[in-house]
């Protein structure tokens, strides 16, 4: 692991696996690289691997500014600039998942293959007004055992994720910044790039939950894309990289080799 200085900011990142193409691992909102590692743990056996944490969350610097999906999607690039890498496969999920597009519409040349996993909506998210109120007075309140309580109530497949997973998520909640906490959170509800899908010539994979209510809306965004294919996994919910590890590991293998 290590940090690279972009854009006044030390961006934390991991390169691990083979050396070859290089495939970016991005978290959603209030997330982190260590939400995902049941994924990546799995993709690095046979990828070159770089998992990063956005600004403002995890090991990231907590910047003032910088937290829009435009920001993000630079900052993906820097990093890039900084490994010297061209071009580059790149595995975003839910807000990640939108960073993808973004990424696919200003930077088309360098993503060689996008893949979303229960991505954000191109035309925004917004989280449930009760769990967000809910979660606000918690995170204030750095309260871990009701963050993990109300997380845990509100996952379809709970039973899947250790412990560990849901203290990791509302430790991350707490301690990210304001500018990740509530500036990414209006960033994703004025998100809309619906328009632009059409204009995606990039191949690009949505891998999604059967019991994921955004699943409705991805298919939508997936017939908008022309280059785009679907895979709906059973007995999985939002959480899909913790939930499908193993069968979501051979799908994006299958997809970007």
């Amino acid at each position: 692991m290590a940090f690279a200085y972009i854009r006044e900011a030390n961006i934390w990142y991991q390169d691990r696996g083979p050396r070859g193409e290089a495939t970016v691992l991005h978290h959603g909102h209030t997330a982190s690289e260590e939400n995902l590692q049941p994924l990546g743990s799995k993709l690095e056996k046979q990828h070159r691997l770089i998992s990063m944490e956005s600004r403002g969350v995890g090991r990231s610097q907590h910047t003032r500014e910088g937290y829009s999906l435009n920001s993000h999607a630079d900052d993906v690039v820097n990093l890039m600039d900084y490994l010297k890498i061209n071009s580059f496969n790149y595995i975003g999920h839910s807000m990640g998942g939108g960073l993808g597009l973004q990424l696919a519409i200003n930077y088309p040349k360098r993503v060689k293959r996008l893949i979303l996993l229960a991505p954000i909506p191109s035309s925004g998210y917004k989280a449930d007004k009760d769990f967000a109120r809910k979660r606000d007075i918690f995170r204030l309140n750095k309260n871990i055992p009701l963050l993990k309580k109300l997380l845990r109530k509100r996952n379809t497949f709970w039973h899947r994720k250790k412990d560990s997973w849901f203290f990791q998520r509302a430790k991350v909640i707490c301690s990210c910044s304001h500018g990740h906490y509530f500036g990414m959170a209006k960033e994703m509800a004025q998100f809309n790039v619906s328009k632009d899908l059409k204009n995606i010539v990039i191949p690009t994979l949505f891998v999604c939950g059967k019991n994921d209510p955004l699943l409705k809306k991805n298919m939508a965004d997936k017939f908008a894309i022309p280059p785009s294919k679907m895979v709906i996994l059973e007995n999985a919910g939002h959480d899909i990289a913790v939930e499908q590890p193993d069968k979501l590991s051979k799908i994006i293998s299958n997809f970007i080799q």
